[in-house]
């Protein structure tokens, strides 16, 4: 939802990337993604983020991905770009790139090269805020994905950076630290974003996070949830959170495996292909996972 302020609230998946199973991108099966998450009327669109397996993507790759969620997103929901990258130019770059493919926010995470020091992380995202021209979101995700910057460095960071209007915070534990980021926010922030897959979102909402960023396996769910909180309906939120957490705890091991395996199951990608290094779901998996989809069914299309 993008409010009177124009401050980016709610459900917000990232879009994963589809491979064929020679691992080249399928782009008819990304386009899929993209729309079936635009059709879940969602308040907005993540790409890429880290289960877009964006490490694994080439630079051409992604700035075409990215070129094709702007264009679908347009005119239709907040586009968020993720712009994390290996190098500090390249982060500059992605999110210079995300900004003339109508992104409205750059997700960038805290760069591991600059974790020791603090003046560097400072100038470097105020020049990605000078270059790409569109606010920003400090993505603090724990160490090896990301810098885990405690909070009062992430403070100092944010109060330098006018530009930096949310941060999505990933470290343990998120809620506790959500929480103390809004206490001690400078009045630029317009506020903090859950992500960790969603699988602390009640905590998080509860703590006055603005929405989450999760991967786009349950959207249907998530966007449920996230509703029914903000109306109050706390019954209905937490009757989907504890419905969810079975799945969400298999997606913190098999990540883009659970997520893709289960598109793949609903027919909006062709492949369960991976490119990213980790667990891959087997046949025993995959049973487990159709056992627990009747936990959702209420919330979620069944799965074939």
């Amino acid at each position: 939802m993008n409010n009177s302020d124009n401050t980016l609230t709610g459900t917000f998946p990232v879009v994963p990337t589809p491979f064929h199973p020679n691992k080249e991108i399928d782009y008819v099966s990304f386009e899929n993604v993209i729309n079936y998450i635009l059709g879940c009327k969602v308040d907005g669109i993540v790409f890429p983020g880290l289960a877009s397996e964006y490490a694994q993507l080439s630079k051409e790759e992604r700035l075409k991905t990215t070129e094709i969620v702007g264009n679908l997103a347009k005119g239709k929901v907040p586009f968020v770009v993720g712009a994390s990258a290996l190098t500090p130019e390249e982060a500059i770059e992605y999110s210079v790139a995300g900004a003339k493919s109508g992104a409205t926010c750059a997700m960038v995470m805290a760069p591991l090269k600059y974790a020791n020091d603090e003046s560097a992380m400072i100038n470097f995202y105020k020049t990605l805020s000078e270059q790409a021209q569109i606010p920003i979101m400090l993505q603090n995700a724990p160490p090896p994905m990301g810098a885990g910057l405690p909070i009062e460095q992430v403070i100092r960071i944010t109060e330098q950076v006018p530009q930096i209007h949310y941060i999505k915070e990933e470290t343990m534990p998120c809620g506790q630290r959500i929480e103390q980021l809004l206490k001690h926010a400078p009045a630029h922030l317009k506020g903090v974003f859950g992500g960790a897959g969603g699988r602390y979102i009640i905590d998080e909402l509860e703590r006055n996070a603005l929405g989450t960023l999760p991967a786009c396996e349950l959207t249907e769910m998530h966007k449920a949830l996230v509703d029914a909180h903000k109306n109050n309906d706390i019954d209905t939120a937490f009757d989907a959170y504890t419905k969810m957490l079975p799945i969400l705890n298999m997606q913190a091991v098999y990540r883009c495996s659970l997520t893709k395996q289960v598109l793949f199951q609903r027919n909006i990608i062709a492949s369960t292909t991976v490119r990213v290094p980790g667990p891959v779901m087997d046949s025993k998996n995959i049973e487990e996972l159709n056992k627990l989809w009747q936990l959702v069914e209420n919330y979620m299309p069944k799965i074939n």
